[in-house]
């Protein structure tokens, strides 16, 4: 009954908060004096993955609930909500990058001071999350699932059903990569996700 699906929701929880690990990805060398974007790093760290907790407890259920209305198999509305979860970290890391260069490439004409240009972009992007164009995402991610040969879904779902999952996953994601090391999802098969042990 309840404390069954409790203990199972707890589980899957737990599961995906240990995907948020370190990402491997080499992190250029920083300059030795820290930065506010250093000095906060650990508060930001620590606020995202309570957020992404939030999101994993609230969101993607809301989710769920909402492609049950339409496709009858559990299993398959799991797998859709994990594949959209996994497509916008992957879709906000590549917009991430592509900021980073642009704001790298504006501030390398004027920039001076004592931190790198590295760290004075990242200062900057942190300063300027609201900038991140999450709807561009958001129609990355729909349009990637939309293709994806993993999921078979009925042809009245529109992916856009559950964009709000999909966008502060993204918003997430992304700030996510402004962190050092930065947060991302480890990789998984999908059984992984759903297996009780």
């Amino acid at each position: 009954g309840v404390r069954k699906r409790r203990a199972y929701l707890n589980s899957e929880k737990a599961m995906l908060q240990e995907r948020l690990v370190r990402s491997r990805s080499p992190s250029p060398v920083r300059s030795q004096s820290p930065t506010r974007a250093q000095l906060t790093n650990s508060s930001r760290r620590a606020r995202l993955v309570s957020r992404f907790s939030d999101l994993y407890a609230v969101e993607r259920l809301e989710a769920q609930s909402i492609l049950r209305r339409y496709i009858p198999d559990l299993e398959m509305v799991q797998k859709i909500v994990f594949i959209a979860v996994v497509e916008s970290f992957q879709t906000a890391k590549l917009a991430y990058r592509q900021f980073k260069l642009r704001v790298r490439k504006t501030l390398s004409m004027s920039h001076f001071g004592p931190e790198s240009l590295e760290d004075a972009a990242v200062d900057y992007i942190i300063r300027n999350l609201d900038l991140y164009d999450v709807q561009t995402s958001v129609n990355d991610v729909i349009n990637a699932m939309n293709v994806n040969p993993r999921i078979s879904f009925p042809p009245e779902v529109d992916f856009g059903l559950i964009s709000t999952l999909i966008g502060e996953t993204c918003r997430v994601a992304f700030a996510m990569q402004t962190l050092d090391p930065p947060l991302d999802l480890a990789f998984a098969s999908d059984g992984e996700l759903y297996n009780d042990t």
